[in-house]
């Protein structure tokens, strides 16, 4: 699992806001994302991601007490799995 903090809950829920945007609008070029699914009781999302057909990871992402959670949905992930995601937030980040 990643977890990211952005110094304050504010912040956090705000990166949390902007990376569901962009990925519920798909707007990653390189990546096609699928299967978005909010779930706001619980301040959180899920989704797939695919660069190519050999590519295709899922993940949930919530956030509490100014922490940004990742976790791949597959039981046995594998750095692999993590590294993958890292790839879209660091382009928003920037």
């Amino acid at each position: 699992m990643i977890k990211l903090g952005f110094g304050s809950d504010n912040e956090t829920k705000n990166v949390y806001n902007n990376l569901k945007t962009l990925i519920e609008k798909d707007m990653f070029p390189e990546y096609s994302i699928t299967d978005f699914e909010e779930n706001k009781a619980r301040n959180s999302f899920r989704f797939t991601i695919a660069y190519d057909e050999d590519y295709i990871y899922s993940y949930m992402v919530w956030y509490e007490a100014g922490i940004l959670n990742i976790e791949p949905e597959k039981e046995d992930y594998v750095a692999e799995d993590i590294a993958f995601i890292l790839y879209p937030i660091a382009e928003m980040l920037l």
